[in-house]
């Protein structure tokens, strides 16, 4: 059967492409699974949100500081920080879910 959608998942180009750029992003090199999980994420950053980190992850994280001009930190609305933009999307989010 034919594949008559097109999904930027099932592109060996595209693929190519995500690899290149991530790998262009880190100089230092990564290994082949950090390599997929990076890639899982630039082709579905709605997933990043649900992901789970371990309490070692985590707390690394916190301690990393920000990158400003990472194209994904800009579709918050300015003047807020993640936190708080975070915070009023689980409220829009509740208030979405109470109307159904």
């Amino acid at each position: 059967m034919t594949q008559l959608v097109y999904h930027p998942a099932f592109d060996a180009y595209h693929a190519f492409l995500r690899s290149v750029r991530i790998l262009l992003a880190c100089p230092d090199g990564l290994d082949p699974m950090a390599l997929r999980i990076l890639d899982f994420f630039l082709l579905f950053p709605e997933r990043i949100e649900s992901a789970r980190l371990t309490p070692a992850l985590r707390s690394l994280v916190k301690r990393t500081p920000l990158n400003r001009d990472f194209p994904m930190t800009r579709s918050q609305p300015a003047g807020l920080s993640l936190h708080e933009w975070r915070k009023l999307r689980r409220q829009r989010a509740r208030r979405s879910s109470r109307k159904d």
